[in-house]
């Protein structure tokens, strides 16, 4: 009797190991996968900043042309809007 319960106790206890790894293994690559989203999340937020920083240069330098057709000054198209000039200026 205790031969056939001992075999009776095995399998489920080889049964519950194997979930286990099984759990253990899907957790690792689902926080591999997080991590790779949360690296483009983090690019393409960082590609969106410079995005919304480059529209803000091509604004400034469109009024200042703007200003300096108006008027005739050349005082107008401000510093950052020059061409060469400025973070983008150069790209």
């Amino acid at each position: 009797m205790r031969v056939a319960l001992g075999a009776a106790l095995r399998r489920p206890a080889t049964l519950a190991a194997v979930l286990l790894v099984a759990v253990a293994v899907g957790a690792s690559a689902l926080a591999v996968q997080y991590g790779n989203r949360a690296r483009w999340v983090r690019h393409t937020l960082e590609v969106e900043a410079t995005l919304a920083d480059l529209l803000s240069a091509v604004q400034d330098a469109e009024t200042g042309q703007r200003g300096y057709l108006l008027t005739g000054d050349e005082a107008y198209p401000p510093r950052g809007a020059r061409r060469g000039s400025g973070r983008h200026g150069a790209r």
